[in-house]
């Protein structure tokens, strides 16, 4: 590593640098970002690849028109790629990454040749023929095993019951370690050798899954995916190696079942955000095959949360919150959910939005069935929850699940499309009851705010000493024009303010 600190008293001011990296035997070819963060300008690039005629070169420019330059050598090709004068690109809010905007080359080899395992990448199907080439005759069980998994399954005729039987069985008898030696990147270990071992990195488990599903009849395919919850998706139009973990499809009757495999607490039947809604490669004999992994919509990313809130005639408040979590927020809440109590408590207390609260208890409860969720049960002490304007209390009734304004990320001229990567919903159901001391001035909330981008409904209403409020949210998954961004910002402008709205008590006469 070389760390340069320049003395520039000036900006912008230029670095100039060239390098030069070798590899031994590898099918990806690392790709060519011009812009490699925001805010970085090129004043001037070349790219220059010379590869021999048994192994080729792929290439596949992106957001950029450039034209290659080519010269033939006694013993291959070199290819040259010219840029100048690339602008740099601001970071703005809500945008792809800086490598789905970035002018780019990819590249990739014709063929290429691990160990002594030759293959090409010309399509998927050709790739993915090599990777089956590399998992042939592994998924292989001992006798004492495939026993084993005939016992786990006996009388079972249900193949959903099945799967789910040997999923638990692989979680309970193994572990992830990454291993990566000579093939290891690509090839995975036996599966009996990971029957033997307890552990083996997402190539082996996955193996070792479908190894088992073999013995008790159950077909699944070996797959091959970018993870990552906001990894950009493949470029589909380029074959080539993409990839960098190994998930199992399980084709059913009406629908495909999806196991990560490296997971011992994950549901079965759930990617969550590290590996959902993104183009894969499935590993068959006859080849590679694109397909889809599912799209979680806000019917499974669900937050519902219903509040009691007791006010007491001195300010204070007692509360007790219970939210259910699924899909994108059970993926945040899992993590509390398999820490220990005394950081499970520090995390839960670190995510109540309420001022002078105290986490007197609290409870968790995980749901595995799909949508797998969790519901969360917290007991608070609230020490002020109103303000007092005069002879009256102003209280806020949404507590928990208010919305940010946005109005700091501004942007002039924005030149990004919008990304909201997940639909999601958001249901608040809150009962304020009041002291006798108390009574409601009658001001309720009524509003309704519909966009592009999703739509939000608030009410309240009164029943004897009870004021129940409700609030919806559903924001839409999409990418939108950036001529929109002044709406999106204007949209949850909107929402931050009618989540500030507070509801007038006063003194029962």
């Amino acid at each position: 590593m070389i760390f340069c600190k320049p003395k520039c008293q000036t900006v912008p001011f230029t670095v100039e640098y060239n390098y030069e990296i070798v590899y031994n035997g590898i099918l990806d070819y690392p790709d060519f970002y011009l812009v490699n963060d925001f805010n970085v300008a090129v004043e001037q690039a070349r790219l220059t690849v010379s590869a021999p005629d048994t192994i080729g070169l792929r290439y596949f420019p992106r957001n950029i028109e450039v034209t290659c330059y080519f010269e033939q050598l006694p013993s291959g090709k070199t290819y040259s790629w010219f840029f100048s004068n690339i602008p740099s690109f601001r970071k703005e809010p809500f945008s792809p990454p800086i490598t789905e905007i970035s002018p780019s080359v990819l590249l990739a080899p014709g063929s290429f040749k691990l160990k002594d395992k030759w293959g090409n990448a010309i399509s998927w199907n050709s790739f993915g023929s090599w990777v089956y080439e590399l998992l042939n005759g592994r998924a292989e069980l001992g006798e004492e095993t495939r026993q084993k998994v005939n016992n786990l399954t006996s009388g079972v005729s249900d193949t959903l019951k099945k799967i789910q039987i040997l999923y638990q069985y692989l979680q309970d008898k193994t572990r992830y370690t990454s291993i990566q030696i000579g093939l290891g990147g690509w090839q995975p270990i036996m599966a009996s050798e990971v029957d033997r071992l307890g552990y083996g990195d997402c190539k082996a488990l996955t193996n070792y899954m479908l190894a088992l599903l073999k013995a008790a009849g159950v077909n699944s395919y070996y797959t091959l995916v970018n993870s990552g919850e906001n990894e950009p998706e493949i470029i589909t139009a380029f074959p080539s190696q993409q990839f960098d973990h190994v998930i199992l499809c399980v084709p059913l009757k009406n629908d495909s079942l999806w196991l990560e495999c490296t997971s011992q607490d994950i549901p079965m039947g759930y990617l969550g955000t590290f590996t959902d809604d993104r183009s894969v490669l499935l590993i068959k004999e006859e080849g590679g095959f694109i397909c889809h992994t599912p799209v979680y919509n806000q019917k499974v990313n669900i937050q519902s949360r219903v509040s009691h809130v007791q006010l007491q005639e001195n300010g204070s408040a007692v509360m007790t919150v219970k939210t259910i979590s699924r899909g994108l927020f059970y993926d945040k809440v899992s993590k509390i959910m398999h820490s220990d109590e005394t950081d499970k408590r520090k995390k839960i207390t670190e995510r109540i939005p309420i001022t002078n609260s105290t986490l007197k208890s609290f409870d968790l409860k995980e749901d595995k069935a799909f949508p797998p969720g969790i519901e969360e049960t917290l007991n608070l002490t609230i020490q002020k929850i109103g303000v007092a304007a005069g002879d009256l209390t102003l209280v806020v009734p949404n507590q928990m699940t208010r919305e940010d304004e946005l109005s700091t990320q501004v942007i002039i001229k924005r030149k990004n499309p919008v990304e909201i990567r997940r639909s999601t919903l958001k249901t608040d159901t809150t009962y304020y009851t009041l002291p006798d001391e108390l009574t409601f001035t009658g001001n309720h909330i009524n509003e309704t705010i519909t966009s592009t981008f999703g739509e939000y409904r608030a009410v309240t209403s009164l029943k004897g000493q009870t004021i129940q409020y409700i609030r919806n949210l559903v924001v839409y998954k999409g990418v939108y024009q950036p001529e929109l961004y002044e709406d999106f910002l204007g949209f949850f402008e909107k929402i931050a303010k009618a989540d500030a709205k507070k509801l007038a008590l006063k003194p029962a006469r």
